[in-house]
Formats: structure tokens, C-alpha cells, sequence
């Protein structure tokens, strides 16, 4: 069995709620303390020093998925009126609302997701999308598509595609607009009927994310996609994008940053501002993609002006041609 402090050396956070025993193999839960103590039964393998610290993601996965087995076809998946999944009420057991851990377990949960398609479409040879919007939206937002986000998963044969481009987005806007608002509003109302008194927290007049017109860049070395709600552009499909602005790369990277650090203070304030950041960030994102179309436009705009140049061309030199000279009839 491991010990704590096995567990604590490779950097695997201790729950809140955390005992001095592991909780018994028949009683664990799937919720942060469950998926500690399961790895404390399981072991780090201390007699092969090295081998748990080079595979941990994969370890830490395969606790998620020894939960998860059989979910998909248990037939549980009725939800009860203006309330959460049963489940629910097991992730989030003895942790308060909007704890840093349970966020940390989400990610860990998406991880493992993504992870699963990815190979399974590498291993099969078929493609898999993933769309998921998160049912909790930032304090003091109203549960609308200008206020959600998608966190997409979509295969490598899009890179093939530029033409399905648009259709993706607009597929995963359509999945936020009549899915994810739903899902917001019900989650409202079931965290009211939970108990959670949400109005704490509220923030004055936060901005709307910017609405996603073109198909975002994933994240770093990733097939992870996040795509903002609201209204699209009703022109026509967009063109191929131009070639990538480096910062684009860049402010992602740092919004990545932002988003995975963890705040040594759990205060209010902290994580407002550290949201604040991070939207200002997709802020200057959405205005790099609006230059970048700026910037195709303006391509589109030289091709054809050199496209009209040559033309001219063609007609000078077709006028510069000296023309046959025709002879005059003789007189007789």
C-alpha cells in the first residue's frame, strides 16, 4: 500500500478531506478523495524506482477510467427534475462550492476523454468530435451563448479540410446555442435546489466572451479546441485562413499558463482576477483572428489587382503590336 508521502513525491495534491487510512476498496466514490485513495491502494511501485514518475498521466488516467467502466451502458442516465445527476451529489461530497478541486478533477476527467479519442482514432483510423460545455458560467453572466465556451475535441483529418472548416463552426456554435444554454439554465436551477447560494459571488457587468467566426488554433501540441457562443456572421464561408500570425501561438500559450496555474491563496479576489486576465488574453486572442482576416482580405485584394494588371498587360501589348501593313492597289 502506499503512503502519503509516496503519493505526495509525485506531485499527486491531497485532498481537503483527506484521512490517515485510505478508504476501504468497497466504499470509495468517484470524487477527489476516491481518486486519491484508489492510487493508495494501487501503489507507485516503489521496487521500480522510476517507472510510476515516467507513466503518472497514464496511471492518473487509468484511476479515472477503473470509475468510470460501465457508466455508458449502466442505465442511469435519467436525470431527476431541477437537479443534478446522483452523481453529482458524490463528486462534489464534504468540498465546497467552486473549490479549486473538483475543477482540478474536471480537467482531469476531460484529460483522460480527449486522451481516449485520440487514440482511438489513431489505432482505428476513424474520427471522433467531442463538444462540451460546462454547465457553470462566470459570476454575474445570464446563461446565453455570448457567455459560454466549448471545449471541442476534433480529429487530425480536419487539418485536411479547410472547406469544413466553417461548417465546424458553426456546428459547435449551434451545439452551444441550443445545448449548452439549456444545460446553463438547468444547472442554475439545480445548484439553487442543491443548496448553492450563487448570488455571493457576483460580479458587475462582466464582458461577453468574443464570439468564434473562424476555426480557433488548438491548443499547444493538442486536438483541443475552445470555441466562444453567440451570433455569427451570416456572409458567406470565409475563405482559407492566411498563414498563422506567430503571437497568435504565443497568447494562447500564456492563456494556457494562466488558466492551469494554481492559486496559493483560494480567494475571491485572486481568482477574479486571474478570469479577468484570461479574458482579456482571449480578448487580444479574437483580435489577432479579426487582423488575420483583415490580413486574407488584403490577399484577396492583391491577387486581384495583380489579376487586373495583367490583364492591362495583355491589352498594351496586344496594342503595341504593329499591324500588317496592307498594300494599295497600283493604278492602271
Amino acid at each position: 500500500m502506499a503512503t502519503t508521502w509516496d503519493l505526495d513525491a509525485f506531485d499527486i495534491p491531497q485532498p481537503s478531506n483527506l484521512s490517515a487510512e485510505p478508504t476501504p476498496l468497497h466504499q470509495l466514490a468517484f470524487n477527489p478523495l476516491g481518486l486519491y485513495d484508489l492510487r493508495r491502494h494501487f501503489g507507485v511501485f516503489p521496487h521500480q524506482p522510476g517507472f510510476f514518475g515516467a507513466h503518472r498521466s497514464q496511471f492518473l488516467a487509468s484511476d479515472v477510467a477503473w470509475f468510470a467502466g460501465g457508466a455508458g451502458t449502466d442505465g442511469n442516465h435519467r436525470l431527476p427534475p431541477d437537479n443534478f445527476h446522483p452523481l453529482f451529489e458524490t463528486v462534489h461530497r464534504d468540498i465546497p462550492y467552486n473549490n479549486e478541486e473538483w475543477k482540478a478533477m474536471e480537467k482531469r476527467v476531460q484529460a483522460a476523454l480527449f486522451d481516449l479519442a485520440t487514440y482511438w482514432d489513431r489505432g482505428f483510423g476513424g474520427s471522433t468530435i467531442i463538444m462540451h460545455v460546462e454547465g457553470t458560467i462566470r459570476p454575474g453572466c445570464t446563461p446565453i451563448a455570448e457567455n459560454l465556451r466549448a471545449y471541442t475535441y476534433l480529429p487530425a483529418i480536419v487539418d485536411e479540410l479547410p472547406p469544413v472548416h466553417p461548417h465546424i463552426v458553426n456546428w459547435v456554435n449551434a451545439f452551444i446555442t441550443h445545448i449548452g444554454v439549456p444545460t446553463a439554465r438547468r444547472w442554475r436551477t439545480s445548484a439553487h435546489n442543491y443548496g448553492w447560494a450563487l448570488n455571493s459571488q457576483v460580479r458587475n457587468n462582466p464582458r461577453p466572451y468574443p464570439t468564434t467566426h473562424r476555426l480557433p488554433l488548438p491548443s499547444p501540441r493538442s486536438r483541443e479546441y475552445i470555441f466562444y457562443g453567440g451570433v455569427l456572421n451570416s456572409a458567406a464561408p470565409p475563405p482559407p485562413p492566411a498563414p498563422p500570425i506567430h503571437m497568435h501561438t504565443n497568447v494562447n500559450a500564456l492563456s494556457d499558463t494562466l488558466s492551469a496555474t494554481t492559486l496559493t491563496d483560494d480567494s475571491t479576489a485572486e481568482r477574479e482576477d486571474r478570469e479577468e486576465l484570461i479574458l482579456t488574453i482571449e480578448e487580444m486572442d479574437h483580435e489577432i483572428s479579426e487582423l488575420r482576416e483583415e490580413n486574407q482580405d488584403l490577399m484577396d485584394q492583391v491577387t486581384m489587382l495583380n489579376e487586373r494588371i495583367s490583364e492591362l498587360q495583355r491589352v498594351i501589348g496586344q496594342m503595341a503590336t504593329p499591324r500588317p501593313v496592307v498594300p494599295t492597289p497600283s493604278s492602271p
